[in-house]
């Protein structure tokens, strides 16, 4: 005969599986529904009987839907990507995979990205990296090596090459300017 599992743990299994569910659609969803939504799991796990628990899943599982819905239609595709790149510019990022995630082709989403943000994406995700180690060259003792390397570029001499572009002078001049105007 087989053995029926422990109840309290199935609801605690189930809350956490919902938890991951919650955590996958992050990016789909405002800040203020993924709060609610979360708020509404520990609620779940509070749940005594079995059959509360399932009514609250689906409850759940229709409001998650809904909040993507709207937070997706808040959210233009290139706006999403902007939130991804912020939240990932150390990550190798190609214009191909930014494209793939968000369901267009990579010539389309090239036009999108361009005529919302008046860059190309290169320019975008290179000008994030660059304030981004601007910021860790301020804040840090990490070598210039180091730093470059944080922020997703790997070769340090683009890196230096793509700082002094943007910057007039090379990412140790840079450093050097800023504590030495500060002392």
């Amino acid at each position: 005969m087989r053995q029926m599992p422990d109840p309290q743990y199935m609801l605690e299994a189930m809350g956490n599986i919902l938890m991951r569910i919650l955590l996958a659609s992050g990016d789909l969803l405002l800040a203020d529904d993924f709060e609610i939504l979360r708020s509404f799991i520990m609620e779940l796990k509070g749940k005594d009987t079995f059959l509360g628990f399932q009514g609250s899943v689906y409850r759940f599982l229709y409001e998650l839907l809904n909040a993507c819905r709207q937070g997706r239609k808040s959210l233009s595709p290139v706006h999403q990507a902007i939130l991804y790149i912020e939240k990932n510019y150390a990550k190798d990022l190609s214009l191909h995979d930014l494209a793939e995630r968000f369901n267009y082709s990579s010539n389309y989403f090239s036009t999108l990205f361009k005529n919302e943000t008046g860059e190309n994406l290169v320019s975008y995700v290179n000008r994030i990296r660059l304030a981004k180690a601007e910021e860790m060259l301020k804040a840090t003792t990490w070598s210039n090596c180091e730093i470059a390397d944080r922020v997703g570029i790997h070769d340090y001499k683009y890196f230096n090459r793509l700082f002094k572009k943007n910057h007039g002078c090379s990412v140790s001049e840079y450093r050097k300017r800023y504590w030495r105007d500060r002392g």
